[in-house]
Parts: C-alpha cells; sequence; structure tokens
C-alpha cells in the first residue's frame, strides 16, 4: 500500500507584509547582474499575490465550461512558466 505524506494546516502568510522590506535585496540584484533598473515598487504586486494565494479553502478550478463555449486552446502551465521566465531572463528583467 502507497504511502501518502499527511494533509497540512493552510499555512498563513501575506506576501504584503513579508516582501515589504525587500527593496534593497532587489536593488542589489539588480546591481549584481546588471538588470534593466526596474523599482522594485514596480514590479511587484504583493496585495493581488496575497489576493489569490491568501484563501481560507483550496481552490479547484474546471475548465469544461469555457471550453464548451468554444475555448478550446491550452496551455501546460510548466511550460508557460519557463517560457514567460525565459523571456523575463533575456530581457534582463531577472538574473
Amino acid at each position: 500500500m502507497p504511502s501518502f505524506v499527511p494533509v497540512g494546516e493552510p499555512f498563513a502568510l501575506s506576501l504584503q507584509e513579508t516582501m515589504a522590506d525587500k527593496a534593497p535585496a532587489w536593488d542589489e540584484l539588480v546591481a549584481t547582474h546588471s538588470l534593466r533598473p526596474y523599482a522594485y515598487r514596480d514590479i511587484v504586486a504583493w496585495k493581488f499575490g496575497d489576493a489569490i494565494f491568501k484563501t481560507g479553502y483550496d481552490n479547484i478550478t474546471r475548465t469544461i465550461k469555457a471550453r464548451r463555449h468554444g475555448f478550446v486552446d491550452c496551455i501546460d502551465t510548466e511550460e508557460m512558466y519557463v517560457e514567460l521566465l525565459r523571456e523575463l531572463r533575456e530581457s534582463r528583467v531577472i538574473p
């Protein structure tokens, strides 16, 4: 019989609070890696991240209704993130 990792309790973390003092670290990354000089406050939206990730419930999303109405294109999530991160590196936004 397979072993399973027990389900844990939700981990309460506010990105907005946790990341509030990280601008100096970003500035150091920009300088060290010769990145484009975007200000930290202009490239992050931690409040939005909290709204998406900090829920008191699991978010299980189905796409069947959208597909039935003609939205049939599909993109692999992992491939999408790899591509977006590659583009950000090539644009010198991230190291």
